[in-house]
């Protein structure tokens, strides 16, 4: 690789990156450099803020980033273009070339590292409150299926028992009612235990789990759902969970905003990617706006982030939505 390329990559890196030699003198900046600090090739390098003040002991270095033993990371105040001091984190190593010694001065501004640290703890967060309220539903799930469905079947039963007695026609049509009432409650509690934690997906996996979740899809939503997909091995239950809300969500989505009457759902695994895509004949969306916007997006994408995953939407107003996600299989 020749010097060009090598200052081509410098000049794509975020940090902005010096080389002085024992006098200061700047030999090469790369372009962050330049945007940070407005220096120049054959320019010096002035002394920050601290440095300028600091108590000097006879034939020490002046800047301590020139020190032998330098620290590992300085935030201070530099005087950089049209004499405006900027304050930037700085570090420095030193370097020998042909017997000369220089240093690599390494600045960036503070404030892109404490957006970034930011963004990194947001996404800590949503990725716990993600893991917290699939717990919640799982147990809220046990709960309906232990106690209230359990109560509600029992009613059920003493209902059976009592139409054969001897009750006259009125009261019968009233036990019919109730019978039919209890039927579908029944159903209900079935159906909404799927929607917080579909148990199935545990105990048989995501196909089972998908094929039995499209039938209660389109009696929920009136809507015709094609779904293709054969048995996926080698991928764990965290990503078939994950992946299962995704296409729960993109169903909803499609539904709900894009009004759908259609939706197709078809995997493919190639090699050791699984490649999954949810296409509606909906009237379609604004991208873009919705990646910043909308939470449903950024949970979809949190999750397959979650899991080592890709997603990405192909949509246009009137059109229909194409979601596509794509994730490497476990190992063998």
């Amino acid at each position: 690789m020749d010097r060009q390329a090598f200052q081509i990559i410098l000049n794509y890196l975020s940090d902005g990156v010096i080389l002085m030699d024992e006098q200061r003198s700047i030999y090469y900046l790369n372009q962050k450099a330049k945007d940070l600090t407005g220096w120049h090739i054959g320019g010096l390098v002035p002394y920050c803020s601290y440095c300028r003040i600091r108590e000097v002991q006879p034939g020490e270095q002046r800047c301590i980033l020139a020190l032998d033993n330098p620290l590992p990371l300085f935030q201070a105040h530099m005087p950089t273009y049209e004499g405006v001091d900027e304050s930037l984190e700085m570090s420095s190593s030193r370097i020998e070339i042909e017997d000369e010694s220089y240093i690599i001065l390494t600045v960036r501004d503070p404030k892109w590292n404490m957006e970034k640290e930011k963004n990194k703890i947001k996404r800590l967060l949503v990725h716990d409150t993600l893991r917290v309220q699939e717990e919640t539903q799982k147990r809220l799930t046990q709960e309906l299926h232990d106690h209230i469905g359990q109560s509600v079947y029992s009613v059920f039963l003493g209902l059976q028992g009592l139409k054969g007695a001897t009750i006259n026609d009125r009261y019968q049509k009233h036990l019919q009612l109730l019978d039919h009432t209890l039927q579908q409650t029944m159903e209900d509690i079935k159906r909404l235990s799927k929607q917080l934690r579909p148990v199935i997906i545990d105990q048989l996996g995501i196909k089972q789990a998908l094929q039995d979740s499209v039938k209660d899809w389109e009696y929920i939503y009136k809507i015709a759902i094609a779904l293709h997909i054969e048995d996926i091995a080698m991928i764990d239950k965290e990503k078939e969970l994950h992946i299962y809300r995704i296409i729960q969500e993109a169903v909803r989505n499609a539904v709900k905003h894009g009004q759908a009457t259609a939706i197709d759902i078809s995997f493919k695994v190639e090699a050791d990617t699984l490649y999954f895509k949810i296409e509606d004949n909906g009237k379609g969306f604004n991208v873009l706006a919705s990646k910043k916007n909308g939470f449903g997006l950024y949970h979809m994408i949190e999750r397959m982030e979650m899991i080592g995953g890709k997603i990405d939407w192909e949509s246009n107003i009137e059109e229909g939505t194409k979601v596509i996600g794509s994730i490497k299989l476990k190992e063998k």
